[in-house]
């Protein structure tokens, strides 16, 4: 598949997603396009994402690919996605990969949360270069546990579909699902010190949609340092969960990566 990204740039969930001065393709966007695009193919719901990586993110700075190919490759209940772009002289550029699966998670559930309301208000994120985000994805709305092992978020978001849902699945919708990549960015701010990057996914669990516009939670856990990034990075689990405890979607192995040098980015 081949899709053009001359309208994108003028869609909330990226206008609102600037690094520095330039517009910056959501990572949860070239994600939706993956699991829409494989839905869409073969006509089934896909459950489960493993390996999702961005090896080149996309930015509107004037040098950005005019369209973006997406490749499919399916074996057995998975399917491999490849997005790349080609330049002038042919040669392809990877950005994003991702294999989706059709295997239903087990269900799974979280206790001991705190209830919604509490804590403190969230909105000093956006302007401390914590979080970057614009309006339109300033979701997280108030810290309600603020421990290392376990930070827990209160957050919504009236759901962004860009064209027309296109970069979207039966269960999972780009603008809630980056609140769950923002809560690994606060997760990092407030226990290593620094301004984060979020580079991988190794498993996405896609048990039901997010909330559209009513407040969830969001539950980030640390795991094991991330070796691969020479032990610099940090690997996540971030759980979005009902007032009840019910895990909606659960992100396994999130990398973030520490970015110093972007705080002033940020920022501005």
């Amino acid at each position: 598949m081949e899709r053009s990204l001359s309208g994108l740039v003028a869609e909330p969930i990226v206008a609102d997603h600037i690094i520095g001065d330039a517009p910056v393709l959501p990572a949860v966007v070239a994600l939706g396009w993956a699991i829409g695009a494989v839905e869409r193919a073969h006509r089934s719901e896909v459950r489960e994402v493993r390996d999702f990586s961005v090896y080149k993110g996309i930015v509107f700075d004037g040098g950005q690919p005019e369209a973006v190919r997406l490749e499919m490759t399916p074996a057995g209940d998975t399917t491999k996605v490849a997005i790349r772009s080609v330049a002038k002289d042919g040669a392809a550029r990877p950005h994003y990969a991702a294999v989706t699966s059709t295997v239903v998670p087990a269900a799974a559930t979280v206790s001991g949360l705190p209830r919604l309301g509490g804590g403190r208000d969230a909105a000093e994120l956006y302007a401390d270069g914590t979080l970057f985000h614009g309006p339109a994805l300033r979701g997280v709305r108030r810290v309600l546990a603020e421990d290392e092992k376990r930070l827990v978020l209160e957050c919504a978001l009236s759901e962004l579909r860009p064209d027309g849902g296109a970069f979207a699945g039966a269960r999972f919708a780009p603008g809630t699902a980056d609140l769950l990549l923002q809560a690994g960015l606060v997760w990092m701010r407030l226990f290593r010190g620094t301004a984060g990057l979020p580079l991988s996914v190794a498993k996405a669990e896609l048990h039901a949609a997010l909330p559209d516009g009513e407040p969830f939670l969001v539950v980030v856990e640390p795991g094991e340092r991330n070796a691969a990034s020479g032990g610099a990075g940090d690997r996540l689990t971030v759980s979005a969960c009902g007032a009840d405890g019910r895990v909606l979607t659960r992100l396994h192995g999130v990398c973030v990566v520490p970015a110093p040098h972007m705080e002033a980015k940020f920022r501005q």
